[in-house]
């Protein structure tokens, strides 16, 4: 019979029942343990009236409740949607009522947050509150202690919807992927094999639980019994909880591992327990990943998945990120590696059909963890899934061994005088020069060109460059025309959950009061 979600913590719960399953700062649970709370959690939330196939928010950073309510939802046969704990009011608002939410799960530190946004969502019945002081009717730690601890009784099944996966929104605005049990085991699956992950693991779980809500990333170490070990990312607290619980397995962005290289506690730490660090990122600068194998040794693998794949995708295996070798190696290290198990990928044409190795394309990916399609977005189901392939808005080239190298997205080129420049292309750039910590590149706005190549950049600690010492870098390296015309120094970039750059506040910084906008 197929897995559900459910199914991945009911068989450790039988296998491994004594074995440690999830710590969480002052909390440690067993298998069995968890197991029970999920139970609890689910028996509750069906005895509210909650039916099956119904839309709950969860408004919380990373915690054991957070995780604890994925699995609650998939038991009863409910549907999740993860909130950005980042967002103002509005936005909370849009997601309720976006999903048809009849529920939020919201701790008790977004509670002003919740309470503003759910006066604009009248179909939100019911709330549950974590932790103290959240003022509302229901407290989570209260329900779930009065509830039965026995296995819901709700027919669940693989096809059911699990959650709704809204985009990180670096693009446009956020909308929700429809991931079913079956998408989610998959994207899971393919993840723990890649990241070779066996029982006797430790896993550090540190990106925000919101981001990419199909659970691939968190999921792995369930579905294998590992241990979890749940935090929300400060580079500090990372490298603590990397020498204390003996971390072996982890994932971040590459802007989270430059804070982790740049902490003042980095090196006072002892890091040998670490097997793996799989970076969550296409644009993984290679300087960035050169000066991490130093530090840290050959432990790197990169990943490259979206919302509407889990995310699951592609992986760039450890034995490929080899900084001193051959030729093809150096080279291999910009791309996002070859397709997982259990996917597909190639490089398409906009009439569908397969580019040739070597040359640019949309990449487009199939597998049985891609999503069913945009909640209530037929016009944007349409456009991302056709012929039973996502079309990921991602540009790449595949070369002659199936290694993909993403160049840029679709609709973030920057069109100036009539000639495309790749920002991805300059921000490789940007960033092997010493003082860069983190570049993005945007098209702005100009009367000659329509428009004109701009870099933000955020400078290392204890170094200095000006914008036309940048500029001049940049000329020495690429054609004149893909430069950057000025170069701005900010303090820090915009992040989303994932600790992604995102540019749409940069773009839109620039391109306020202007009728043509960019990406």
């Amino acid at each position: 019979m197929p897995l559900t979600v459910g199914d991945m913590l009911l068989r450790n719960a039988e296998t491994i029942p004594d074995h440690l399953a999830i710590i969480d700062e002052r909390h440690r649970f067993t298998w069995r343990e968890t197991n029970e709370r999920v139970n609890r959690v689910a028996n509750a939330l069906v005895g509210l009236g909650l039916r099956h196939g119904e839309r709950i928010g969860i408004l919380s950073g990373n915690r054991h409740q957070f995780l604890e309510s994925y699995f609650a939802l998939a038991k009863a046969g409910l549907v999740g949607v993860a909130i950005n704990a980042r967002f103002k009011a509005g936005e909370v608002t849009h997601y309720l009522n976006d999903s048809g939410a009849v529920a939020l799960i919201v701790h008790a530190e977004f509670a002003a947050l919740a309470r503003a946004a759910l006066a604009g969502a009248p179909g939100v019945r019911h709330i549950v509150g974590i932790g103290e002081g959240h003022g509302f009717d229901l407290d989570y730690e209260l329900v779930q202690r009065t509830a039965s601890p026995e296995e819901p009784d709700c027919v669940v099944s693989e096809n059911d919807l699990f959650v709704l996966a809204y985009t990180s929104g670096t693009t446009g605005r956020p909308k929700g992927a429809m991931m079913t049990h079956r998408n989610s085991v998959a994207a899971a699956s393919s993840a723990a094999f890649e990241f070779r992950l066996l029982p006797h693991h430790r896993c550090l779980l540190g990106a925000a639980f919101y981001f990419a809500s199909a659970g691939g990333s968190r999921f792995q170490p369930i579905l294998r019994g590992c241990t979890a070990v749940i935090t929300n990312f400060e580079a500090g607290n990372v490298l603590r909880l990397m020498e204390e619980e003996r971390i072996t397995h982890t994932s971040m962005s590459p802007s989270g591992l430059a804070m982790l290289l740049e902490h003042p506690d980095f090196g006072k730490r002892d890091l040998s327990s670490l097997e793996w660090i799989f970076l969550t990122s296409a644009a993984t600068p290679v300087p960035l990943l050169r000066r991490a194998i130093e530090k840290i040794g050959p432990k790197f693998m990169k990943s490259f998945g979206l919302s509407e794949t889990g995310p699951s995708g592609l992986t760039l295996q450890g034995e490929d990120v080899v900084v001193d070798g051959t030729e093809a190696q150096t080279r291999r290290l910009g791309s996002i590696g070859r397709a997982t198990v259990g996917n597909r990928v190639r490089i398409a044409r906009p009439d569908g059909q397969t580019m040739p190795r070597g040359e640019q394309g949309e990449l487009v990916i199939r597998g049985a963890c891609v999503m069913q399609g945009y909640w209530n977005d037929p016009d944007g189901t349409a456009e991302a899934l056709r012929d039973g392939w996502l079309y990921t808005g991602d540009l790449g080239v595949m070369d002659s061994d199936g290694y993909v190298f993403i160049t840029d997205r679709r609709k973030d080129i920057i069109v100036s005088g009539g000639i495309n420049v790749y920002p991805r292309e300059v921000e490789e750039v940007l960033y092997g020069h010493p003082a860069i910590l983190e570049a993005a590149v945007i098209g702005v706005p100009d009367e000659r060109w329509g428009e004109t190549v701009k870099a933000v950049v955020v400078l290392r600690p204890g170094q200095s460059a000006t914008p036309e010492e940048l500029i001049a870098y940049c000329k020495e390296r690429l054609a004149s025309y893909k430069k950057p015309t000025t170069v701005d120094i900010w303090d820090s970039l915009p992040k989303t959950g994932s600790n992604k750059i995102w540019k749409l506040p940069i773009k839109e910084h620039y391109w306020a009061g202007q009728e043509k906008r960019v990406g």
